[in-house]
């Protein structure tokens, strides 16, 4: 029976290790894959996403499911925006022609890049890319989140001297956020919340407002509890996350996912997921709960 869910976690602390952070959402079968932050249209990639100020910040990433035209025309057209770490648009360009091309034969799969140019004076921090592509042709629409570290001058661009960060750090009040249920821990997302018995669950949600010590340390507890059709506790897992490790200052964002692997035996029905999160450094909890389907396999 459910005593034999499983849960298993991956998280990515952003801006400690130079980790992508990215999400996606799509529908109509239009995806964006293999995305990373690069040094040009070409490459290298930068494992590591951090840029500074006079440096272009690149985009490099593959699209698929996509169709093609009578023609074997491929037509994709992107809006893309970029806000700064205090939510103000840096980057608005709703409308870019990213791929307009006819190929010889049937293909499956393009590639894309953008490429960032940010003006001088922006602050330092964690920058937010969030593209939407569209499908000219056949109408697919596909979300895709990202952020890079950004190295920027020591005076924000209304030219005053910005105050020193304290050594707490942290972003404000502990939160869950961008919390969806997927099919993998890359995406896509299962928009309607539904699954079938013996399949995978996917919890991919980001942790923000966490604090950090004097050594600028962070730790970050998760606990997962589900709950079944009938209100019984199914999977009870303690410190399922527990990530205490350095970060660079600044560090506001934990992305993590956990996943569920559902037994054949499962009954159908509604089953709540609750989560709680402690930050221990910012002496913080908070709890958030959401709840998908189990339905019979076809």
């Amino acid at each position: 029976m459910t005593k034999k869910l499983l849960a298993f976690l991956i998280v990515c602390l952003a801006l400690v290790m130079g980790c992508t952070v990215s999400t996606s959402t799509s529908s109509g079968g239009l995806t964006v894959n293999d995305f990373k932050f690069g040094e040009g249209p070409e490459g290298p990639a930068r494992s590591d996403p951090k840029f500074k100020q006079g440096e272009k910040v690149f985009t490099l990433f593959e699209v698929k499911g996509f169709k093609q035209g009578d023609d074997k025309k491929v037509v994709i057209s992107e809006a893309l925006i970029v806000t700064g770490p205090d939510g103000k648009e840096v980057i608005n360009a709703p409308d870019i022609s990213l791929i307009d091309k006819a190929y010889e034969e049937s293909v499956d799969v393009v590639s894309g890049h953008n490429e960032l140019t940010l003006p001088d004076g922006l602050p330092s921090g964690k920058y937010e890319v969030k593209m939407k592509l569209t499908d000219k042709n056949g109408g697919g629409v596909t979300n895709h989140n990202s952020s890079f570290s950004w190295e920027g001058s020591a005076q924000a661009s209304s030219g005053q001297e910005q105050p020193d960060q304290p050594d707490s750090g942290g972003s404000g009040t502990l939160t869950v956020a961008n919390f969806t249920f997927a099919e993998s821990a890359e995406g896509p997302a299962r928009e309607d919340k539904k699954f079938m018995m013996g399949e995978e669950v996917f919890l991919v949600f980001d942790i923000k407002g966490f604090k950090q010590d004097d050594t600028k340390v962070v730790w970050v507890q998760e606990d997962l509890v589900v709950t079944g059709p009938e209100g019984n506790v199914v999977l009870d897992e303690k410190n399922l996350l527990d990530l205490k490790d350095e970060a660079a200052e600044g560090a506001d964002n934990v992305a993590a996912n956990n996943k569920i692997t559902l037994e054949e035996t499962d009954p159908p029905g509604t089953y709540k997921v609750n989560l709680t999160v402690r930050d221990k450094v910012g002496e913080q909890k908070t709890t958030f709960q959401e709840e998908f389907e189990v339905v019979p396999a076809e």
